[in-house]
């Protein structure tokens, strides 16, 4: 793990505590709150894709991963999660892989590649739209604390 990717996961550590922890009560609800989120405004200035899929790493029960596969004709994101993972997702770990999708990024993608300077800016703006500009404010204090490029 590079510095730039240990240092950016500390600085959204925050995010996995009062005030701001906050769990889906199942897979289905996570779904149906990626399907909001995708259709909003805020998510087509940043991505062109219309569809987001949360579905079991079969590869791999220890990480997550995002891409894109194409369906009818059309791509489509996918965030495949971890078996070991709770049955009841972090609102954050979810947030944190649509930053990955809406960058394109795929399984093929280094993990430094993946949390670079493009990452980290596009992840304040999502921490801001999802959580809010206190959220976003105390994430940007942490990457600067934490020597995170953006």
């Amino acid at each position: 793990m590079t510095d730039q990717t240990s240092q950016l996961y500390k600085s959204e550590a925050f995010l996995r505590k009062p005030p701001y922890l906050f769990r889906f009560e199942d897979w289905l609800a996570a779904q149906i709150w990626i399907d909001k989120a995708v259709s909003s405004a805020f998510w087509r200035k940043h991505s062109s894709l219309r569809r987001v899929y949360l579905v079991p790493n079969k590869y791999d029960k220890k990480k997550w991963m995002t891409g894109g596969v194409p369906v009818d004709g059309r791509r489509v994101g996918v965030i495949s999660h971890p078996r070991r993972t709770s049955l009841r997702p972090r609102l954050d770990a979810v947030q944190h892989e649509l930053v990955h999708v809406a960058l394109g990024h795929t399984e093929e993608i280094t993990n430094a590649e993946s949390h670079g300077p493009d990452f980290a800016r596009l992840d304040l703006a999502f921490v801001r739209h999802f959580f809010g500009k206190e959220a976003e404010a105390e994430l940007k204090a942490r990457f600067l604390k934490w020597g995170v490029e953006f």
